[in-house]
């Protein structure tokens, strides 16, 4: 069959499909980057560099979607191992919940803010101790929110007398 024909069939079940929209966050093959166009040929991604990607809508094997429903935001903080465990999780509760508390964060904030599972410590190295913290997001705020949560988190320390490493 040639692609022409391919091209159109798998541009026909995309669609039908509903797996990606204009805008939307996906990765096909080695190509991540945001949806510019979507035809019965082909689907034109742009990548973070600006890069233009055309890609035949036959030649898509695997399209991973970054900006269906939730994504999951995730930071890890790295505190000394000198620092009580109890204590920086409960300095890390009260930022959760004032950060919930915030108005502007109720429709982008799908849960609150917590520490991974098992007492959230992900690693100790050389003396320091990295907590993983976790919250499900709108995925188009997704960096925001792990850039406004690490500034959230070290102003709550700082104010707490507590050295992030």
């Amino acid at each position: 069959m040639p692609n022409f024909v391919k091209d159109i069939i798998s541009g026909i079940s995309l669609a039908f499909d509903q797996q990606v929209k204009l805008n939307d966050k996906i990765t096909v093959g080695s190509v991540k980057g945001m949806v510019e166009k979507i035809n019965l040929r082909s689907i034109v991604i742009r990548d973070s560099d600006g890069i233009v990607h055309y890609i035949p809508n036959s030649e898509i094997k695997i399209l991973s979607n970054h900006s269906i429903e939730w994504a999951r935001a995730m930071v890890a903080v790295n505190i000394s191992c000198d620092e009580a465990t109890d204590k920086i999780i409960a300095i890390l509760e009260k930022i959760f919940n004032d950060f919930m508390a915030e108005e502007k964060f109720r429709n982008i904030v799908l849960e609150k803010p917590t520490i991974r599972e098992g007492g959230g410590i992900c690693a100790i190295k050389n003396s320091n101790v990295a907590l993983e913290i976790i919250c499900k997001v709108k995925p188009q705020y997704r960096g925001s929110i792990e850039r406004l949560l690490l500034r959230k988190i070290k102003d709550g320390f700082h104010k707490e007398g507590i050295k992030l490493l």
